[in-house]
């Protein structure tokens, strides 16, 4: 059974667009995104939700014997006005005696890594405007992730203020160390909400989402359903709706040359109830923000040409 709507080749056309791309069967043109964004904004009341960048780096960037955890810590709770996860085990280390405790934070942060949630970081030091929520900022032995309210505008300035630390408090003021330099690979992650100006439901096909309104599937929802909620009830006084409220591609890649394999997620999603049938959505990926601009643009662009075609 076809889940989502298909083109006249018989082919999901959002699916067949991933295919083509994977597989390298896109021409690259020139594309104005920042364009596409202000039109989405305009048209759609797109906004971003959060932004999200990671930064895997060698292992050696951070040295164990010489990092000074408390230092680091301190000062990055200090700089952004930030909470660290996991503040009772470091409060107990701290009681130890002095001598043991680099070895026990250290291993407290092999672990589970340095964990700070619900800070701010300010572009300029006035106005409320320039506060920027910063969600989380995760140190682990390999991998910087910070995650802020709004675009990713902020993020590398913020990088920068914890790669300063992570220079200051991991090496020797004469050794000549760069954080930046054992970076080896960025990710990114935005969530955005906005009006498609079209159900969520219409990416499915009309012939599944027929058969589930249908009167004779009713029996099924009634076993799912808690019977306490209804016995007291004549069958015919129970009515259902069917709606669309979570959608997930996954898009698997695998390296024919290294053997690696990799999934990343395109995901949307009718966050709440009010807003089922009102095209309003949040949607999820793992491109920067003015991909994930463009990948919402052309979905909708796609929808909108089958409702003018048809």
């Amino acid at each position: 059974m076809t889940i989502f709507k298909e083109n006249s080749m018989g082919k999901n056309s959002f699916a067949a667009d991933i295919d083509e791309a994977i597989e390298g069967n896109v021409e690259e043109i020139e594309i104005d995104q920042e364009a596409i964004l202000n039109s989405l904004v305009k048209q759609n009341g797109f906004k971003f939700y959060t932004s999200e960048v990671f930064y895997n780096f060698h292992p050696d960037a951070i040295r164990p014997k010489r990092f000074r955890i408390v230092d680091f810590v301190d000062e990055i709770v200090k700089t952004f006005d930030i909470a660290l996860e996991h503040q009772e085990a470091f409060s107990k280390i701290r009681q130890e005696d002095d001598q043991n405790i680099p070895q026990l934070l250290f291993h407290e942060f092999e672990n589970h890594g340095l964990v700070f949630r619900d800070g701010v970081f300010y572009r300029e030091k006035k106005p409320i405007e320039s506060i920027v929520r910063i969600n989380t900022i995760v140190l682990q032995r390999e991998r910087l992730i910070i995650n802020v309210d709004g675009s990713e505008e902020p993020i590398e300035i913020i990088k920068n203020e914890v790669a300063n630390l992570i220079e200051k408090y991991n090496f020797s003021k004469t050794s000549e160390y760069s954080f930046d330099s054992y970076v080896q690979r960025k990710k990114y992650g935005t969530v955005s909400t906005l009006n498609m100006g079209f159900p969520l439901s219409t990416v499915i096909s009309p012939a599944l989402l027929s058969f589930f309104n249908e009167q004779e599937q009713q029996r099924f929802y009634n076993e799912m359903i808690l019977s306490s909620d209804i016995d007291s009830f004549s069958k015919s006084d129970i009515k259902y709706s069917m709606d669309v409220d979570s959608i997930k591609f996954v898009i698997s890649l695998f390296n024919t040359v290294t053997g690696t394999d990799d999934r990343v997620t395109i995901s949307m999603d009718v966050t709440n109830r009010r807003e089922y049938r009102t095209g309003i959505v949040t949607i999820k990926t793992e491109l920067n923000n003015l991909m994930h601009a463009e990948l919402v643009h052309k979905v909708i662009a796609l929808f909108d040409k089958e409702e003018q075609d048809g």
